[in-house]
């Protein structure tokens, strides 16, 4: 069974419970110790089902949390780790959205959705143009390699995400330079980079066509 544990306050792990002698980093501190493990994707319904009782276990922190009981300083740490199970679960969703999309799965059975987006705005709740920029930003990913992978570590918002997707599914030259700037500038700032970016791809592209055309 896999549960939450919290570490110095603000550290969350996804862990399973773990009895024995041996711990990973030595000597188990106690019988209730606690060790990171990994679901094995591959295992039918085993990454559904872990994932779901994570949201369980993230229920019930989230219902008995009270921030009242912090200092302002750990409130802050709790707004940032909180910040960083967002990114995490929203990369996951926009990978799974990605096949979704792939298998075209959104008009199986009795779904009356018209598309990708259409399907994802009623199941989860944003309106329908969030919900196309959330569905071309998994699109966009494939082939972005330095992109999915600052996803997945949960290094980029989804506003993030989709302006560097975006702008590198037509310049992918341009990937890391805007990845290096999402880590140190404003989400503005990334979006007028990632603007700039394309506008240049698209006077190359028109002034090529132009010289062919003479």
């Amino acid at each position: 069974r896999y549960c939450l544990f919290v570490t110095d306050g603000i550290s969350f792990q996804w862990v399973a419970p773990f009895h024995g002698a041996v711990h990973p980093r030595g000597p188990c501190p106690s019988p209730s110790c606690h060790f990171v493990v990994t679901p094995s994707w591959e295992d039918e319904g085993m990454g559904i089902t872990a994932v779901r009782e994570l949201g369980e276990q993230l229920h019930a922190l989230v219902g008995a949390f009270d921030a009242q009981c912090c200092d302002g300083e750990l409130a802050k740490q709790y707004v940032e780790a909180f910040a960083r199970l967002e990114r995490l679960a929203g990369a996951g969703k926009t990978l799974a959205l990605a096949q979704v999309d792939r298998t075209r799965a959104w008009a199986h059975g009795d779904s009356a959705a018209r598309s990708t987006a259409d399907w994802l705005a009623g199941r989860t709740g944003p309106s329908l143009g969030d919900a196309v920029r959330e569905t071309n930003t998994a699109r966009n990913l494939e082939g972005l390699g330095a992109t999915e992978e600052a996803l997945r570590d949960g290094e980029l918002s989804g506003p993030q995400a989709s302006a560097i997707a975006d702008a590198a599914a037509q310049v992918p030259d341009a990937e890391e330079s805007l990845l290096e700037l999402s880590r140190k500038g404003s989400l503005e700032e990334l979006r007028r980079r990632a603007r700039q970016e394309k506008a240049a791809a698209d006077d190359d592209r028109r002034r090529s066509q132009r010289q062919h055309s003479l």
